[in-house]
């Protein structure tokens, strides 16, 4: 065993915004410098030595299972209730029970080699947003601020640009729950998951920032993208070309 945390990755989502990619093909199974994205990002967390890895799938889940069958230190997990969940659900499931500290991943982020190791050496007692550069127009989604030692003072997803957040950071999908926050953040998240799954995992931490302390971890000088439209896929698949 390594001493790191086990990885959970999120894959359960279809990724209706790529249609009609993502008619026959869940959105993680999609290729990237040859190879299916979640497959990549296998590779990448074990060569980082992360070797306990559970992966929560939904949509076309069966394909996503037998992709992985052969794959020792990857357990599935099956989130049934997939359609109806944005992936605070996914994640509850992936936790199992534990409260032990965990990597998460969102499946549709891929980034380049160096990132994980860098990711895997932030794994200690302090839980850690990591982030990829600024927040910039047209981005959205989950920004942070810091305070000048690094320490998270604000934490909120965002629908759109909001010039007013100029300063914050981007989140980029990679949370690491630290020993001592793990309980309560499994705590929050079963009870967001009880009131709805159409949530982002991230709100019982926005909600209760102050119960989960935590610090920001800038990857902005590693290349990395997330996608959700055919178009940002072009340009992923463009950035990851040889590799």
């Amino acid at each position: 065993m390594s001493g790191l945390p086990r990885a959970v990755v999120l894959a359960a989502g279809q990724g209706s915004r790529l249609m009609p990619l993502t008619a026959d093909c869940p959105k993680s199974m999609l290729p990237i410098a040859g190879q299916p994205l979640l497959l990549r990002t296998l590779a990448q967390l074990e060569a980082a030595g992360f070797d306990a890895i559970d992966v929560v799938v939904g949509y076309r889940g069966d394909g996503i299972s037998a992709a992985l069958r052969a794959r020792p230190g990857v357990r599935v997990i099956v989130n049934e209730r997939y359609a109806d969940d944005v992936n605070v659900l996914s994640l509850l499931l992936g936790l199992d029970g534990s409260d032990a500290p965990v990597l998460v991943v969102e499946a549709d982020i891929a980034f380049d080699d160096r990132a994980l190791p860098r990711v895997a050496a932030a794994c200690a007692d302090e839980s850690v947003w990591v982030t990829h550069g600024p927040f910039r127009p047209p981005q959205l989604g989950g920004v942070l601020a810091t305070d000048a030692s690094g320490k998270v003072t604000d934490l909120r997803y965002v629908p759109r640009f909001d010039p007013a957040l100029r300063g914050y950071k981007k989140l980029l999908g990679l949370l690491y729950v630290g020993p001592r926050e793990a309980p309560s953040f499994r705590r929050r998240l079963a009870q967001a998951a009880a009131h709805t799954t159409r949530q982002y995992y991230m709100m019982p931490w926005v909600e209760h920032l102050p119960e989960l302390p935590c610090r920001e971890l800038d990857l902005g000088d590693v290349p990395a993208i997330s996608f959700n439209t055919p178009e940002e896929y072009a340009h992923c698949q463009s950035l990851f070309a040889t590799g």
